[in-house]
């Protein structure tokens, strides 16, 4: 008959309070996959916001007035690409960096 291996008093608490060695690396992976979550979030929001939407919308409403016959529905699209780049930037942005955030635990 072997004997099992009795763990100390001890252990059983350090191994209930800090868990076990791929315990601490799975959470520790998991921070560090919601910070570049989140990280990611905020330079694709960046991105989204002010480059596509607010200098996009500035560009092609000043090519659509440029035009001969000028180009109304590019006007139009300009001017809604323009207005709605803080809103199309900040959802953008919010589809990573929330689950980032959920990941790195801060709401628990």
């Amino acid at each position: 008959m072997k004997r099992k291996a009795v763990m100390s008093r001890e252990k059983q608490i350090e191994k209930f309070v800090y868990g076990t060695r791929a315990d601490r690396l799975r959470e520790n992976a998991r921070f560090w996959l919601g910070v570049l979550l989140l990280l990611t979030g905020i330079g694709v929001g960046l991105y989204v916001g002010v480059w596509w939407g607010f200098v996009g919308g500035i560009v092609q409403f000043a090519d659509a007035c440029k035009v001969s016959p000028v180009d109304s529905d590019g006007i139009a699209l300009g001017i809604l690409r323009t207005c709605s780049s803080g809103i199309i930037g900040s959802l953008s942005a919010m589809s990573l960096a929330v689950p980032g955030v959920r990941l790195m635990g801060v709401n628990e």
